[in-house]
């Protein structure tokens, strides 16, 4: 079983009367113990995909299944469990917790 599976994912902002659209079709397999990384140039979706991904952010199409668990359809009570079962979060910049330096 893969520890994240993304299929057809897409992820659409809706900014005053445009659509921007900001992953379209992506499909990614993360399996157990694997070392994997997503890199790519500024505005190239990587944070919007680790939203979606840490169930963070709903995709606007696709199915995310998390260790077994379609969660696209999870309501915001259902999701906190998995984060706390089956996600960390390591975030890049420190300055967004105060307590440090």
């Amino acid at each position: 079983m893969n520890v994240v599976t993304l299929n057809q994912i897409g992820k659409t902002y809706h900014l005053d009367a445009v659509d921007v659209p900001a992953l379209v079709d992506i499909d990614l397999e993360i399996r157990p113990n694997c070392f994997t990384v997503i890199s790519g140039p500024s505005g190239s979706g990587k944070t919007t995909l680790l939203s979606i991904m840490g169930c963070l952010m709903k995709p606007t199409s696709g199915r995310v299944t998390i260790a077994g668990n379609d969660v696209t359809e999870m309501g915001e009570g259902q999701l906190p469990r998995v984060r706390l079962k089956h996600i960390g979060f390591i975030f890049q910049f420190h300055h967004l917790l105060p307590e440090f330096t």
